[in-house]
């Protein structure tokens, strides 16, 4: 079974359109997948470190066997919010032995890590911060082919080029 992994943090100064876009895309990618055939396990997560200790948060949004429920999965996808107002009150109250953890969240793990340290397949689909995917929050359409290329899935998924004053430039 594939799972999916929705990485929650991001540095402090990623914009509120980066994490909407990437939020976007990937509510778009599991409608994709899931019209293809495809459950999709989709489980949202942050995992930060200082020094030798490791903090992870992950909540299951959905199971392979239910659809998308674009409103349950709205605010933690593509929200900054969810990180602060729930994530961090969860940190807070964690008994951390390193001293370093406040007035600090830590450091995000990277991709890499993350799949290393948790064992993670290359079948799994793991969406890191908009930086890792390429997502600027500037414009949804270059976001998206950006992101899913960054994914290796660009050749699957046509995005359309959209900019101001053109009806619509494709690409292939």
């Amino acid at each position: 079974m594939r799972r999916d992994y929705f990485n929650l943090a991001c540095p402090v100064r990623t914009t509120h359109n980066a994490i909407l876009n990437r939020g976007a895309l990937a509510l778009s990618l599991v409608k994709l997948l899931e019209a293809d055939g495809m459950g999709v396990n989709l489980k949202v997560f942050m995992s930060v470190y200082i020094r030798n200790e490791i903090f992870v948060f992950d909540i299951s949004l959905k199971s392979p066997q239910e659809l998308l429920n674009a409103k349950k999965c709205f605010y933690p996808l593509c929200s900054r919010e969810f990180v602060r107002r729930i994530v961090f009150r969860v940190m807070e109250s964690v008994p951390f032995e390193c001293n370093e953890w406040y007035p600090g969240y830590g450091i995000a793990l990277s991709d890499g890590q993350f799949r290393n340290i948790f064992g993670i397949s290359q079948n799994d689909m793991v969406i890191s911060s908009p930086d890792e995917m390429g997502v600027t929050g500037e414009n949804i359409f270059s976001d998206g082919a950006e992101m899913f290329r960054i994914m290796g899935i660009d050749d699957s998924i046509i995005i359309p080029l959209m900019k101001a004053g053109e009806e619509n430039v494709r690409t292939e």
